[in-house]
């Protein structure tokens, strides 16, 4: 399985929404000026952080597609990447938070 990342700027950015996505797990995130906190909703607040920065090497796009890795299809992602409910074990967020380039 090779999911490397090649390029550094999105590294970057993919290690921020990394950090982002783990905090979301652990808390919930307070939305507008409500006094409540609301849980992460996946459609709300994840989808469109991965649709603004992971999918144009991880998405339906073949040509531009990255390490043969879909993040925008369920199946393929948790497949190859993504461990439900088990964070600990995700490789996606291993790859993330690593300082190895590859």
């Amino acid at each position: 399985m090779n999911l490397a990342i090649g390029n550094t700027s999105r590294h970057g950015v993919c290690g921020f929404l990394g950090v982002w996505l783990i905090f979301g797990m652990l808390t919930s995130v307070p939305h507008g000026f409500a006094d409540e906190p609301q849980a992460v909703d996946f459609h709300r607040d994840i989808k469109p952080l991965l649709s603004d920065r992971c999918f144009h090497c991880h998405g339906p796009d073949k040509e531009s597609r990255k390490a043969d890795l879909r993040l925008d299809v369920r199946g393929e992602a948790i497949q190859l990447a993504i461990t439900p409910g088990d964070s600990a074990t995700s490789e996606i967020l291993r790859r993330i938070a690593s300082d190895d380039p590859d």
